[in-house]
């Protein structure tokens, strides 16, 4: 059996770069393609959860999970967990965590100050051994702690291909698709 993360973003998603289908379709007949792939592979599912992967994976309760990058890499890095990470040769739906000011905010250029400073290679790079997520920023390598030779899981090896805001209408298919699979 195997486990999936419960995001439909990141589900279905996966599953359009997978076929070829544009993440924001728009055709129900493409959209019905990226139903029908994952609802063949639903038996084999045990579960669609985004949490305590660390515990299935670790009991043997699944045999493999859809799981985060750093997530994956920092549960055997740190747990000494017998776990093989693997990147779809198609490629990986892209996310990137970010930084923000909210609308309204008191301190905008303290906020912009702040940005800036968490954007300089070097304290990009004390974050990032902190996280252990791949990073936006170039990062100052010889003081990272994770690397390609350590650290594959942060240095894909295939095209990762960034997900896009879509139109209410693209998004109604994706909200469709996930509640017929989940019913």
């Amino acid at each position: 059996m195997i486990a999936s993360l419960n995001y439909p973003d990141e589900v279905v998603g996966a599953a359009q770069l997978y076929l070829g289908v544009d993440f924001c379709s728009e055709d129900p007949s493409e959209m019905e393609k990226v139903y029908n792939l994952l609802a063949a592979q639903k038996p084999d599912v045990a579960v669609y959860a985004s949490d305590n992967i660390e515990n299935r994976i670790g009991s043997g309760e699944v045999g493999a999970h859809f799981w985060w990058d750093g997530n994956a890499m920092k549960t055997r890095l740190n747990d000494g967990a017998p776990i093989e990470f693997a990147m779809p040769a198609e490629g990986l739906v892209g996310w990137i965590d970010s930084l923000v000011v909210p609308t309204g905010a008191s301190n905008i250029d303290n906020a912009k100050l702040f940005m800036d400073f968490m954007s300089m290679p070097e304290n990009a790079t004390i974050q990032y051994n902190y996280y252990a997520h791949s990073s936006p920023v170039e990062l100052v390598l010889e003081d990272a702690i994770c690397t390609p030779e350590n650290a594959p899981e942060l240095f894909p090896d295939v095209p990762v291909v960034f997900s896009q805001a879509c139109s209410p209408a693209a998004q109604d298919l994706v909200t469709r698709v996930w509640t017929q699979l989940l019913q």
